[in-house]
């Protein structure tokens, strides 16, 4: 982790850079293939040049037929190897996007597992719990006897103990599922 821009319960919104990834390794095979394409570049200008110079020897006849298609094969695989540098370049500065970690919505920052210099490696450990303050989902389990009066679409109301406020929501799926326990 090269720097954290963000704290707990900090609000963020979509697209709000949150962290940036290091990763040395990475810059350097940028480096070293943006040098890889200036020797192509270079490589590449010689063979139009000497293609052309076979060219004008050939219209004088000076040079044999197959000793210029040798020239002109020579500049036009330079010109596919400058394609694959390029792509390779395209594909590094791809994955040098992918060090920004962004927020993916809107919401509060409910816990930060990071700090600078942590190494993150795939799969290791969730740097940030994000939690959407928009919206409110709940799940709940309802007593059989009950199962059949809830119906999507229906409008709920919801009472959290402890505030004196209560909050109107709409039942957007029901699973159908009998729990064989209860």
């Amino acid at each position: 982790i090269a720097k954290v821009h963000v704290q707990a319960n900090q609000q963020v919104k979509k697209g709000d850079l949150l962290a940036k990834l290091e990763a040395p390794e990475q810059t350097q095979e940028l480096a070293q293939a943006k040098a890889s394409r200036e020797q192509v570049k270079t490589r590449l200008a010689l063979a139009k040049l000497t293609q052309d110079r076979w060219e004008t020897l050939r219209q004088h006849d000076s040079v044999p037929q197959q000793e210029l298609e040798e020239k002109r094969s020579i500049y036009q695989q330079t010109l596919n190897e400058l394609a694959v540098v390029n792509a390779n370049i395209s594909r590094l500065e791809q994955l040098e996007a992918f060090r920004n970690v962004v927020a993916p919505f809107s919401g509060v920052i409910t816990r930060r597992s990071i700090d600078i210099g942590d190494l993150i490696t795939p799969n290791s450990k969730e740097l940030f719990a994000l939690t959407q303050t928009d919206k409110l989902r709940l799940s709940l389990w309802i007593p059989q006897t009950y199962a059949s009066d809830i119906k999507s679409g229906q409008e709920v109301n919801v009472a959290v103990n402890g505030l004196k406020e209560k909050f109107k929501g709409k039942i957007e799926h029901v699973s159908g599922a009998i729990d064989p326990v209860t």
